[in-house]
């Protein structure tokens, strides 16, 4: 894939592909003065392309990315009679196009004293598996506060606390998926008013995310604060993710019970499309309270919020009631890393 074509599909990621949109500009890629620019009403992206391309035009993002999908090798792009047009070995697209050389254009602030450099992208990896479907989009992204970052898809929370870059940020922000996946490791931000900008150290990509859209993230410290307290045991991490990666072959819906110094994982009693029965268990190194607990929880999101707590060993907040597993079970690892299941009924 040309460095274009890549250039062009990462910017159309953020505008409305549907041939329907509300507004006819978010519905666009926009090129513009040697760069490609989209936006939506909760973020957008820019790319730097070549300077020599004289393009001042919008095209309809689901009907260009239909016509990348065709090209191969490398692509020119002019503009004929009111029409792009795409052309490569053995394809030509001809698509409808607007005249954009007096439209709004993708505001990209000077790199100067106020950016700050932070390596984001492997922050916000430990917590982006948690995100929601795009249709419940106040839970869709990574939120950024100035307690950490976040994110939640109503059966698991994540929290990175106190990463040193968010004291730059005045309010909440919520990063969508689309924008994380595009991110390199390091990166630069950069707010302006109700806005977070983040860009590549080369300049190339600049992303902008609006304020936060009108929905209610929900309260994590009120959830968090609900488990802290409670009787918790210290146990090690990959020896625990292991067991559940095998328990997990048979079913997704697992049981966690704390007794003594051991901590077992089997498969939830009546699981009946379970593959096989599974019990196994682990030595747990330190048991602060926990006489007997035990709880249902779900694989999917236990896997990886284990895989990303990235400590060693971690501790492990459970009541300690037989039976009682209404409440969430926490994992704290390596004093910064934070995760709440939401339990399932046994």
């Amino acid at each position: 894939m040309s460095k274009l074509v890549e250039a062009i599909k990462t910017v159309a990621a953020f505008a409305d592909v549907g041939e329907e949109a509300l507004n006819q500009w978010y519905s666009e890629v926009h090129f513009r003065k040697g760069e490609v620019f989209a936006a939506n009403g909760v973020g957008g992206a820019s790319e730097a392309i070549d300077p020599k391309l004289k393009l001042n035009c919008g095209v309809k993002a689901g009907r260009l990315l239909k016509a990348l999908k065709a090209v191969k090798g490398d692509v020119a792009l002019t503009t004929e009679n009111n029409k792009l047009v795409i052309a490569s070995k053995g394809c030509t697209a001809r698509l409808d196009a607007t005249n954009d050389k007096d439209g709004p254009a993708f505001y990209r602030p000077a790199k100067d004293s106020d950016w700050k450099p932070t390596p984001l992208l492997s922050q916000v990896k430990r917590v982006a598996w948690c995100c929601a479907a795009e249709d419940r989009r106040h839970l869709s992204g990574v939120h950024l506060d100035g307690n950490g970052i976040s994110a939640t898809n109503g059966s698991a929370l994540v929290r990175i606390k106190g990463t040193d870059f968010l004291e730059i940020l005045g309010q909440t922000v919520l990063v969508p998926p689309v924008m994380l996946e595009k991110l390199p490791d390091l990166c630069w931000i950069h707010k302006k008013e109700n806005k977070l900008f983040i860009s590549t150290i080369e300049d190339h990509s600049c992303f902008r995310v609006s304020s936060l859209i009108d929905a209610q993230f929900p309260q994590l410290d009120q959830v968090i604060e609900s488990v802290l307290g409670i009787p918790s045991a210290v146990v090690n991490r990959g020896q625990l993710l292991d067991v559940v990666k095998r328990a997990a072959i048979s079913h997704t819906h697992l049981t966690l019970e704390v007794s003594g110094n051991r901590l077992s994982v089997k498969i939830s009693e009546g699981s009946s499309l379970a593959l096989f029965d599974f019990m196994d268990s682990v030595t747990l190194e330190e048991n602060e309270g926990i006489q007997k607990g035990i709880i249902g929880v779900d694989s999917r999101w236990l896997k990886p919020m284990l895989e990303y707590a990235g400590a060693d060993t971690i501790k492990i907040r459970l009541r300690p009631e037989k039976g009682g597993g209404l409440d969430p079970i926490m994992i704290e690892a390596g004093g910064d890393f934070l995760g709440v299941l939401m339990p399932l009924r046994l």
